[in-house]
């Protein structure tokens, strides 16, 4: 998913009399006040529907974890470090997360509701190495996309089970990542997980103990869903993953429109609606902090050797290539609307992206820690493949150092506007402090290859083999089942 291409301006939040509206927790969702309602059930909402609402119905801080794989949930892990340094993150009262923020906000959430660990306002989560970073960065250390495509795709018994990817891929989330439901999410802070409903063309949002649409039904209670299933829905990007099949049941005393409106429901990647995750909060929140580590737009033309007959390989990039232009142009229009809204004070907060280059703590020296120059940034740290495979220690340390630099720019612009009166000046120590991951060269030789995709990624044979055994039984059976009912 393409990164925003600008930052937004200084907050304009010096503007608010209230603080308490900003120091104020957001409102859990309330069906019909939360999620936007639309009566018509038609997946298109209103011009009015694009509002947000007065200022003095807003309150609380949210923060928007963008979609990007692991690279995104890295450069996240980084900027959540420098939040909590300066107690700004223990006032974020709502989490929105999309795709990649959501396996690091499925994970964070998982640690508040096992630990019942978070600040008060003001402090600063005192175990974090212990409990979040050193835990999560090992699991960043974990192939999860290959099994499930194994089982899809290598599998003659899967081969027309089109739910076999995504479903694995939940599976993995549940083994290495979370195993609480949604009933289970801490009431404070509150996280919301954002997918895409394919056949309304909406939102589809996650959070404590319910599921719900965006302009539509209001919420369903589904407690007892797994948490994986809503990092696997927010997280099943195409065309690696297919769709994950809502299946919520029946829904008695429910209107037909309702009914027919969340029948055949398959859910895809948050990214492809909003990557950011801002259309679940931008509401609602008086005060918001995006931090994106979307990817950048890739300029390349692939050209045929006869100019006559383009070849296979150049018509399928051009289908492709089609939609990434469509979705670099929404992705832009998106950064002009939030800019003019920060612009004017209709909206507060800030925003960084994974693409920065500059600033007091990007690409320029800060104290003893020399950040990564533009040229690298632009180059190659922001151009890290959208992957759930295996990443290095190498690149698990240079995108969790990055994140943490980019963030501390905008922390400084948000201590000088006064905007979050809890926030303060903290000591700058980047994670990972080896004098290698500040050496231009070594990063650079260290991250080459980081943008390819790893087709045969490291212990996919093993993966074969485990995944063979322990689905060749039931794999038997249900070839047994399919020829018994073909010879009746």
């Amino acid at each position: 998913m393409d990164s925003l291409p600008v930052r937004s301006p200084l907050p304009a939040a010096t503007t608010f009399k209230d603080w308490s509206r900003i120091c104020g927790d957001v409102a859990p969702p309330i069906p019909g006040k939360w999620i936007d309602t639309d009566s018509t059930y038609n997946g298109n909402p209103s011009f009015d529907d694009f509002r947000p609402f007065d200022p003095g119905s807003r309150s609380g801080v949210a923060l928007c974890l963008s979609g990007g794989g692991y690279r995104a949930a890295l450069f996240h892990l980084g900027a959540l470090r420098r939040l909590n340094e300066t107690g700004i993150l223990s006032g974020v009262s709502i989490f929105s997360c999309v795709s990649g923020g959501s396996i690091l906000g499925g994970f964070l959430a998982d640690r508040i509701a096992k630990l019942d660990a978070w600040p008060a306002r003001g402090g600063t989560y005192e175990r974090w190495d212990e409990d979040i970073a050193e835990p999560f960065r090992k699991r960043m250390g974990t192939d999860i996309r290959t099994i499930p495509l194994i089982k899809r795709y290598l599998l003659p018994t899967n081969w027309q089970d089109f739910d076999a990817s995504v479903e694995a891929l939940e599976t993995q989330y549940q083994r290495h990542l979370t195993d609480v439901t949604l009933g289970q999410l801490p009431t404070h802070p509150w996280f919301i997980f954002c997918a895409t409903d394919m056949k309304n063309g909406v939102p589809f949002f996650f959070f404590r103990g319910t599921v719900g649409h965006n302009y539509s039904h209001p919420g369903l209670p589904r407690p007892d869903w797994p948490l994986a299933r809503a990092v696997a829905a927010s997280s099943c990007f195409p065309p690696v993953f297919g769709p994950l099949p809502l299946n919520i049941g029946p829904l008695p005393g429910e209107p037909p429109e309702v009914v027919e409106y969340l029948r055949d429901v398959h859910l895809t990647d948050g990214g492809n609606y909003d990557n950011t995750g801002v259309a679940a909060v931008w509401k609602r929140a008086a005060y918001l902090l995006i931090s994106d580590g979307g990817g950048r737009f890739k300029a390349e033309w692939k050209r045929s050797r006869w100019a006559a007959m383009p070849t296979l390989e150049e018509i399928f990039w051009r289908v492709s290539r089609y939609p990434s232009v469509s979705m670099k142009a929404g992705a832009e229009l998106h950064a002009r609307w939030l800019s003019l809204m920060f612009d004017d004070g209709t909206l507060c907060g800030d925003m960084w992206t994974i693409a920065d280059t500059t600033g007091p703590g990007v690409g320029q020296p800060w104290g003893a820690w020399p950040a990564y120059p533009a040229n690298l940034v632009e180059q190659i740290i922001s151009r890290v493949r959208t992957d759930l495979d295996r990443f290095s220690e190498e690149e698990i340390a240079i995108l969790e150092n990055h994140g943490y630099f980019c963030a501390d720019t905008a922390i400084e612009r948000v201590l000088a506007s006064g905007a979050l009166p809890f926030a303060r000046s903290a000591p700058f120590a980047p994670p990972h402090q080896e004098p290698q991951y500040f050496d231009p060269q070594y990063v650079a030789g260290a991250m080459a290859q980081s943008s390819q995709i790893n087709k045969l990624s490291a212990g996919m044979w093993d993966a074969v083999r485990d995944t063979a055994r322990t689905s060749a039984k039931e794999g038997w059976k249900k070839v047994a089942g399919r020829v018994r009912s073909v010879l009746g």
